[in-house]
């Protein structure tokens, strides 16, 4: 089933969705690491998280490949200003008004086979300026950690660069539907 079948179904509700900001977000916009005043939610899905980010003073766009994810995300955040869902898919190219200073990828990059993986990162690229932060978190069991970390760095090198790489949890903040992920803070690199 397409990831757009499942936005289609009213009852779709993903375990990793979450109300409120994963802690690694927030600890990354606490600390002052995450910020910007164009941010780009990639994979945005409902827009629960993209609308959280508008709330800390910046411009967001939330993009999802799923016509049904971003018709949720504009109906329930209607009344949100400061935030336009659009439907794009990352691994397709298009050019924003403006470079983004930060990106959020929420579990995007970890579906993506090779060759669609090496398309988003020319996107990524493309839609940014030296010195963008991009935030990626991703499920991960900690057997993987270790594996899935070395693996990030090799497909970021070059065009980001990783500064932190850390275990986290993300989805609803109850004990039995945490998630295991790993949690990434990288730089764009000079061109």
């Amino acid at each position: 089933m397409s990831w757009d079948d499942r936005w289609r179904r009213p009852e779709f509700d993903p375990p990793w969705k979450s109300e409120i900001l994963d802690p690694a977000i927030r600890e990354a916009i606490d600390d002052g690491w995450f910020h910007g005043r164009n941010l780009l939610d990639v994979g945005c899905g409902d827009g629960a998280v993209t609308v959280q980010l508008v709330s800390r003073g910046s411009r967001v766009t939330g993009i999802d490949f799923s016509p049904h994810a971003i018709a949720r995300a504009r109906k329930r955040w209607s009344q949100v200003e400061g935030v336009d869902f659009q439907v794009r898919d990352a691994i397709f190219p298009w050019v924003p008004p403006q470079a983004f200073d930060a990106i959020l990828d929420r579990g995007c990059v970890q579906e993506f086979d090779a060759e669609m993986r090496e398309a988003y990162l020319r996107n990524l690229h493309a839609w940014t300026a030296p010195g963008c932060r991009l935030l990626l978190l991703m499920r991960c069991p900690p057997v993987e950690a270790q594996a899935k970390t070395l693996e990030i760095r090799q497909l970021f090198a070059g065009r980001f660069a990783v500064t932190d790489a850390r275990s986290t949890f993300m989805g609803d903040q109850a004990p039995d539907k945490r998630i295991p992920g790993l949690v990434f803070r990288l730089l764009r690199a000079e061109p």
